[in-house]
Formats: C-alpha cells, sequence, structure tokens
C-alpha cells in the first residue's frame, strides 16, 4: 500500500528538510511466516520513498524491514535503484538483531527525523497485545542521514511479501512543533 502523505496532507512536505518539526511515523506491525514452502520468512516494510514502489527503477528512500532475514533481524536501510539520480545505493543505517517474531507478537514501532539536524530514531517494543506506538519510549538505535532528505521522498509504502500475511495497524505520522 502506498501513500502520498503530500497529497494527504499540507502540513507534511515531500522534502524531509524542508519541514520545519520533527517528523515522527508511528506503526503497529504483526507478521506471520508462510508455509507453502516450508516456513518462508515473511518480510514486513516500512518505507518512505520517491515513488510509490520501491523496486521501480529509479526509486530511492529510507526503509525499515523485518522478519525476512536470519532470526528477528531488523533494518533501517538507505537505499536508491541503479537508474536513480543517485546510482545504486545500499547503507545500513540502523541494525536490530533482537527484533519483531511471528504472531502472536505484535510490534509497535516508532520512526523519528529531525530534520534540523539529521538525526533518525527508531523506537520498538514487543508484545502480544497491541500497544499505542506514539507512547513508546524504548529507543533501540540512532543515526545520522541527510542523503536523500532534500529531494522528494512523497510516499509512505507498508508492505508484506513472501507467500504470508502482515498487518498494520495505529498509523500516525506527526509534526512534533
Amino acid at each position: 500500500m502506498a501513500l502520498d502523505l503530500a497529497a494527504i496532507s499540507s502540513n507534511y512536505i515531500a522534502n524531509l528538510d524542508d519541514n520545519t518539526a520533527k517528523i515522527t511515523w508511528a506503526f503497529n506491525v504483526s507478521n506471520i511466516d508462510g508455509t507453502v514452502c516450508g516456513s518462508c520468512n515473511n518480510t514486513f516494510g516500512f518505507y518512505l520513498y520517491s515513488a510509490p514502489d520501491p523496486s521501480e527503477g529509479t526509486a530511492y528512500g529510507y526503509s525499515l524491514t523485518g522478519g525476512g532475514y536470519t532470526g528477528n533481524r531488523m533494518l533501517i536501510n538507505q537505499k536508491a535503484s541503479a537508474n536513480s539520480p543517485f546510482g545504486s545505493v545500499f547503507n545500513i543505517m540502523i541494525d536490530i538483531t533482537n527484533g519483531l517474531g511471528t504472531l502472536p507478537s505484535i510490534g509497535a514501532f516508532k520512526i523519528t527525523y529531525d530534520p534540523n539536524t539529521g538525526s533518525w530514531e527508531l523506537y520498538y517494543e514487543e508484545s502480544v497485545a497491541i500497544m499505542n506506538p506514539m507512547d513508546i519510549t524504548n529507543m533501540v538505535g540512532s543515526t545520522t542521514n541527510n542523503d536523500f532528505s532534500n529531494t522528494p521522498l512523497p510516499y509512505l509504502i507498508l508492505s508484506g511479501t513472501d507467500t504470508a500475511s502482515t498487518f498494520f495497524d495505529n498509523l500516525t505520522v506527526m509534526l512534533e512543533y
């Protein structure tokens, strides 16, 4: 699912650095692995991207993905396709080895970006009950990166891949003035 955030709200500016306040994206996600191939790992994805399809040849942006790696690993990446204005880029910004497991585990995620400093923060908690992702305070990683933040990233993409199901809930996008 791809949402054009700039079209939904005039307060959200697609060039992240043009926003005058810290941006917060928060959501819950749960994940089921597939059974068709034995026990295929299903991958969930949260993308802030230049195009509505992250596999598009000219697309670039930032993503949080998990579930499809060894164990319960989760990554925040900076990625660009080969034909993007940046050429081919794959930069792991935050790497969490003990992340979200499969159902009945439900993850609460909060990602923040501060356009004044270029800093990203990832907050994460896991439970078998849905938590309000805006209330979580457990920061599991932070980094600084503003390589794509001065170019349009209007699309928020929520995805699941590999033969099974991914469930998103309680999506919040907020500018903290």
